[in-house]
């Protein structure tokens, strides 16, 4: 390793506050860079060592400082000065100015006992001098009106400090949660200097919050957990909030999420769950209402741990190429459930093709075996039921084979790129995207075995492939219509389902006659004017299937519990 020594040079350095005296201490911070990119740093000062060192350049230098606390002293800054500095070269001494620095600072009283951990503090313009909508609220927070915030870590736990705002009427306001409600607010004027108002937290309402207790194996309160909530829905997942309160009895008031009918991901069919986390006992989840579950009970059993092991791994040329990860199986609503994976801190395969999940709640899972493919994409392999009981268990899992694919297109536009998309009949699907070389050609590799649409995509349009592995290593790309829908299931309650289709069928045709073209096939799903029953023509397992259908149900998408992909067959 070679270092090169980069020359400082000494600044003197003088600050003076508002009324001309000396400033006992600053921050002086500076900037550099080009128009497009600029970054910058600082350097504390010291009245009694007043010299601060900095490399050779071009810098905008400008002084803060805080009079007394962080968390209650007036707030200066200076004006920016632009300064060059050179190697062998003493610089001016520089003095800055101090001026009043614009903002609001101040400290949420909470009521004894209700103190928040991670408090959510915003200020809103309000040119009108009126307390802006919860939807106001949210949208200026989201575009980072949320300036600072003093938490945990700072001198004080419950300060807020909002900085270099222009003059002007802003309402201060404290959300219980993200989605609100709002707790407390004040309209504050800002002219040029800081304001001081700290924010009074009203006593919670017993509606607002759900009282959770958590037990250990042997019924002993469990005190060292971190709660949160999630809710799950047909249209999505998110985060429900999750602030809580710890009691000294030893439970925790979780404050409950407001719904927000507009988000269309949490609607009236969205689950809600509170999810403990412990350092000895790993995750567990029981779901509730919000404001309707006044108190939940959590419980832990002794935990799982999962051995897994891949045979065929060691030698066979591929290591590196398989992730596992662990998920908590899909309920008959086709709700995902908890995921346990390297991403969230857990161990990865190791060169012996190991792996071992820790600290799992027993209970039934899925073993998702994933392929890395040389493009970074990961394409699911294998979901293997899994059923854990508490303490050691074991299970072994073959290599899957893997091939090669190479693709030609012939009279291809230079822009033509290739994606190569796996069908899974749960609906998870992947695809890695290449170029392709000077003949036209791109190689896809480590492809596990399955079913595959092969796409084009450039200035010459759209098309796509069928492609089975094992199968011929190298093809010529033909594009072929889409007259068929591959059947991916999500849901064992969702209308295709309960109509008898099956995951993985393929949709070749209605009412005796076969899919002649896309036209043909989309009509299907628009045949809902005549309100008429169809019968589909399905191939399941080589076989030919007739299920009759109601079309109107195919076009709520919501409701069919899984998709109908328009493939080539």
């Amino acid at each position: 390793v070679e270092f090169v020594a980069r020359p400082l040079v000494e600044v003197a350095v003088n600050v003076l506050l508002p009324d001309g005296s000396r400033a006992a201490k600053a921050t002086i911070n500076y900037d550099q860079g080009s128009e497009n990119f600029r970054y910058g740093s600082g350097e504390q000062w010291v009245a009694d060592d007043p010299v601060i060192q900095i490399h050779p350049g071009t810098y905008t230098l400008r002084a803060v400082a805080t009079e007394g606390e962080m968390s209650e002293g007036e707030e200066y800054r200076s004006d920016p000065q632009e300064v060059a500095i050179a190697a062998g070269v003493q610089p001016p001494a520089l003095t800055f100015q101090l001026k009043g620095r614009p903002g609001i600072k101040g400290k949420l009283i909470f009521p004894k006992g209700e103190e928040i951990r991670s408090p959510n503090v915003t200020v809103v313009r309000s040119p009108d001098g009126s307390l802006p909508s919860i939807q106001k609220i949210r949208e200026e927070s989201m575009r980072g009106r949320r300036l600072s915030f003093e938490g945990p870590g700072f001198n004080a736990p419950s300060s807020f400090s909002f900085t270099d705002l222009a003059a002007g009427t802003y309402a201060l306001v404290y959300l219980r949660t993200y989605q609100g409600p709002i707790a407390a607010a004040e309209l504050v004027e800002v002219k040029d200097s800081t304001v001081f108002k700290d924010l009074v937290v009203p006593p919670l309402e017993r509606g607002e919050y759900t009282i959770v207790w958590v037990y250990g194996p042997n019924g002993e309160v469990l005190r060292d957990v971190n709660l949160s909530t999630r809710y799950q829905s047909k249209g999505g997942s998110g985060g429900g909030g999750g602030e809580s309160i710890r009691r000294p009895d030893g439970s925790s008031w979780v404050l409950n999420p407001v719904i927000n009918q507009q988000d269309e991901s949490a609607g009236e069919d969205a689950h809600y769950y509170i999810v403990a986390n412990s350092s000895r006992y790993g995750q567990k989840e029981a779901e509730y209402r919000p404001g309707e579950s006044s108190e939940v009970t959590i419980q832990f059993s002794e935990p799982a741990v999962l051995e897994v092991s891949i045979s065929g791994y060691v030698g066979s040329g591929q290591e590196g190429a398989i992730s596992l990860s662990l998920r908590k199986q899909r309920d008959d609503e086709g709700m995902d459930g908890r995921y346990y994976g390297s991403s969230f801190g857990f161990e990865q395969l190791n060169a012996e093709g190991r792996q071992t999940f820790q600290k799992i709640e027993p209970g039934a899972y899925d073993l998702v075996v994933s392929v890395n493919t040389e493009g970074h994409q990961s394409l699911v392999w294998d979901r293997i039921p899994v059923t854990l009981k508490p303490g050691k268990n074991a299970l072994a899992v073959p290599m899957p084979p893997l091939y090669p694919l190479t693709v030609t297109c012939e009279d291809a536009a230079a822009d033509t790129r290739l994606s190569l998309g796996r069908l899974s009949v749960d609906g998870e699907t992947a695809s890695s995207s290449h170029r392709l070389d000077g003949e036209g050609r791109t190689q896809f590799t480590r492809l596990p075995p399955g079913d595959y649409v092969v796409r084009t995509y450039g200035s010459k349009g759209v098309g796509e492939m069928r492609v089975t592995l094992p199968g011929p290593n190298e093809i010529r790309f033909e594009a072929s219509p889409h007259t068929a829908y591959f059947v991916q299931l999500r849901s064992k309650t969702g209308y295709l389902a309960a109509a008898g289709l099956q995951a993985g069928d393929m949709i070749i045709g209605v009412d005796g006659e076969e899919f002649a073209n896309e036209d043909a096939l989309r009509a299907l799903r628009g045949a809902a004017a005549d309100g008429a029953e169809k019968t589909l023509i399905v191939v399941r397992g080589g076989q030919r299937l007739a299920i009759a259908v109601d079309p109107k149900k195919l076009r709520d998408s919501k409701e069919l519990g899984g998709y109908l992909r328009e493939i080539p067959r």
